[in-house]
Parts: structure tokens; sequence; C-alpha cells
């Protein structure tokens, strides 16, 4: 079975962009809980008030129940106030493609698609993002893909990247600007695509 990713996105507060330790207690708690494969972190080069937590699952069963678990997850909620919570925004999926190639990078880059052009159906949307999202033989490129939300009808757009300079040149090939502008026509929401280096709390030994 493939692992169940779990993304959470926010804006950390000014103490913990200074000392990100200050998250330890919340991923110690994870690393310790069965199931958890490993535990990255970081802040996007583009924005520092975008932080992402990531952590590849065995299954979402494994995650469904730490959260169930009372008394573990309030000692982890204990140490939420070093994000802004009401910028939390937590999601599940399962990429089409490896995941520990991705995270094991020394780059991640993330996009969020939230929804269809007016007119465009989800099936237009998902054909297109499946497109735009192969890489297969970009140089830079470590590999990645895309999911639909278990949560809700959005999407995740999640690569591996040797450099962000890989991913500006490739955005100068002519075949990977035909296939962006064909997804852009049936986008209707997304979120800027940001690059996030990932530091390994819990290394994977996938």
């Amino acid at each position: 079975m493939a692992p169940c990713l779990e993304i959470m996105i926010a804006k950390p507060t000014e103490a913990f962009r200074k000392d990100p330790t200050l998250a330890y207690p919340i991923y110690e708690i994870c690393a310790e809980t069965e199931g958890c494969l490993g535990i990255f972190y970081g802040f996007a080069l583009e924005d520092p008030d975008v932080f992402m937590f990531a952590v590849p699952w065995a299954s979402l069963a494994h995650h469904e129940a730490l959260r169930a678990d009372s008394a573990r997850y309030a000692q982890m909620a204990a140490h939420f106030a070093c994000v802004d919570v009401s910028t939390m925004h937590v999601a599940h999926v399962t990429l089409d493609a490896p995941l520990a190639p991705v995270l094991r990078a020394p780059c991640v880059s993330y996009v969020h698609v939230k929804s269809a052009a007016p007119g465009r159906t989800r099936a237009e949307l998902e054909r297109a993002t499946a497109v735009v999202a192969e890489v297969e033989g970009v140089p830079g490129c470590t590999g990645g893909g895309w999911a639909k939300m278990y949560e809700r009808e959005e999407y995740v757009l999640l690569h591996g990247w040797e450099d962000p300079k890989y991913h500006a040149e490739a955005a100068k090939l002519g075949w990977v600007q035909e296939r962006v502008r064909k997804w852009r026509e049936v986008v209707g929401e997304a979120t800027e695509t940001v690059h996030i280096p990932l530091t390994a709390y819990k290394e994977w030994k996938a």
C-alpha cells in the first residue's frame, strides 16, 4: 500500500522562525507513533511565512489513531502555539508517484489547487493536472506528482528538486510551457508555487 502523506501548511510565529526547535515536542510524539515513516519540515524560500510540516504515514488510519488518542493529541496541541492556528491547513494525500525521492530532495515545490475554472469540470481539471505533474526526464527533478486530498475536492502538486534553479529552467522548456498553459485554462483557484527546503526530523528509511 502506498503511504499517505500528511501535509500541514501554516504561518509560523516570529519566535518559531527564529527557533524551529519549538515544534520538536510535536515531532517527537509523531515519531513515536506506530505507522509514522518520517518527519519533514521547512520554510518556503519565497515567503518565510509559509511553513510546511510533512509526515508520510503507513496509512491514513495510523494518523487517525493518533488523533483519536485524546491524551497524546492534547500534548501535541499544547505546542501548536508555534504557528498561527487560524492559518493552519491540513490535508492527506496519496501521491501518484514514489514519495520518498520527493521528500528526500534538497527542495520541494508545492502547489495547492482549490478549484476548476468556471465552466470547466473536475474531470478536465484532473486530466490537465495529471499531465502538468508529469516530470519524467526533467533535469534536476527527483520525482513527484499530484493527488486529490482525502478531505475535499482539492488537489496537491508536489515535486522534489536538486535546486529551485532546475525548476526555473524547466519552466522555460517549450513542452512544459504548453502543458502549463493548458492547465491554467482549466484551473480556477490555486496557490502560487513555493519551494521549501525540507529538514528531516525523522529520516524515512524507505
